[in-house]
């Protein structure tokens, strides 16, 4: 081990509610595919992997779920431990899915593996959300890249000592600064008690299970230009896409508002950008409206596109930070307590808002690891336990990607399949 790294590290209010989450809501694990045009170098890929668990020291420990105070323990058997492997295979595609529905160990906050198949490589990354939400694993692809690509240039490459310590809600909430919090509260604006769910059962056993549709070029363009002709955002779109198929998968009353929470990575209040990229920093805002019956796509879309542009005035995701820096206050075993209590109550009643979480772009230019591109990326979000149900958004290189990862037989593989099916459906309509 490093000996400028130590050996124990804090964890702060979101690394201890995320860990307190994992396996008990949801799996906690995001991950990313990184299709390469052409072949790496797997032993400067290890170098790489490697590095970065001293680049970002938190990747190198295991959580200690101590009472009071839990923190991050460095491994003492760093070296030891696998953190990066290869497969080769014929069939890229069924070794990418077997990466994807693997359990990332339950110490180990990360792992990545190279799948070798003609002609191309395949990239995969697994990391915990106990250390690091979908930006900060944008981020870890970045800094992979960066660190290969200085490899191969000089194989003697050696990260100096990072400086600082992790950012957390409570960071966030200093630089935003309490007069803006309260000048900019919107009442309404948190989480309501669910009234609604994605239709799925009792049970959770299981491994998880991914879901993926792709949109690229000119049908990506076409959306944009859609959204932007209507006062509307890609995002905005999703969320109608996602309401309106929700509408008639759940067979919604009229009249009554429902809930999806869109999350917002918080980094956007650092202003000043953030060294400590792989991190937890996000938050959400509640967005609601009801069904109308006959209502066109656009009609909704309108709808939708008016509460956004009312959350977006108002600080969006601050006040969900805001609520959890009063999670602080609570030691961990209050806070396992917490996180129990709500898995009962969502069990008991059935329901559980959705959640919408678009990370964006994963890049607006390629990613390059050393002389050789990636052609194609995306993130699949976490499985979330039945009654929740997250869909993950991302874009890369001119490709939109929608993941829905989930576990049988609570969430049915044929209703997530006919959720996307519709989503698309929805989104094709766009222009007709």
């Amino acid at each position: 081990m490093n000996g400028d790294i130590p050996g124990r590290l804090n964890a702060n209010l979101q690394d201890r509610l995320n860990n307190a989450v994992r396996n008990r809501l949801s799996n906690q694990q995001s991950q990313a595919v990184l299709e390469l045009r052409g072949r790496i170098n797997e032993r400067r890929l290890a170098k790489a992997v490697r590095l970065l668990l001293d680049a970002e020291p938190i990747l190198g420990c295991r959580f200690i779920e101590e009472k009071h105070r839990p923190y991050w323990q460095r491994f003492d058997d760093l070296e030891d431990r696998e953190w990066f492997s290869m497969e080769k295979t014929p069939d890229r595609r069924k070794a990418v899915y077997g990466f994807l529905t693997m359990p990332l160990d339950g110490e180990q906050q990360v792992k990545v593996k190279l799948i070798r198949s003609a002609p191309n490589d395949t990239l995969c990354v697994k990391i915990s959300h106990a250390c690091c939400d979908g930006g900060g694993l944008k981020a870890y692809q970045h800094m992979l890249a960066d660190i290969y690509t200085r490899l191969s240039r000089d194989g003697s490459y050696a990260l100096e000592r990072r400086a600082g310590g992790r950012t957390d809600q409570n960071h966030i909430l200093c630089k935003v600064g309490m007069a803006n919090i309260i000048n900019n509260w919107r009442s309404g604006q948190n989480a309501l008690q669910p009234t609604w769910s994605f239709p799925s059962g009792a049970g959770e056993s299981g491994g998880p299970r991914v879901s993926v549709r792709r949109l690229s070029g000119p049908r990506l363009k076409a959306l944009s230009t859609y959204a932007k002709e209507r006062g509307a955002t890609l995002n905005d779109l999703f969320l109608t896409a996602f309401y309106r198929t929700l509408f008639e998968m759940a067979g919604s009353r009229p009249g009554t508002p429902r809930e999806i929470l869109v999350t917002v990575d918080l980094r956007r209040y650092l202003g000043d950008g953030d060294e400590n990229a792989v991190n937890n920093l996000t938050g959400a805002v509640s967005a609601r409206i009801a069904p109308v019956p006959g209502e066109s796509f656009v009609e909704t879309l309108s709808r939708v596109a008016a509460a956004t542009a009312e959350m977006k005035s108002k600080l969006p995701g601050i006040q969900m930070a805001f609520f959890l820096g009063f999670l602080s206050l609570l030691n961990y075993t209050q806070t396992l307590g917490f996180v129990r209590g709500l898995k009962k109550r969502l069990v008991q009643t059935g329901k559980c808002s959705p959640i919408l979480s678009n990370v964006g772009f994963i890049s607006r230019s390629t990613i390059w690891f050393g002389k050789t591109p990636v052609v194609d990326a995306y993130q699949v979000s976490p499985a979330i336990y039945p009654p929740g149900f997250m869909l993950g958004v991302c874009t890369y290189n001119n490709r939109l990607t929608f993941t829905v990862s989930y576990c049988e037989p609570g969430t049915p593989r044929e209703k997530v399949e006919r959720f996307l099916d519709t989503l698309l459906k929805e989104l094709e309509s766009c222009g007709d």
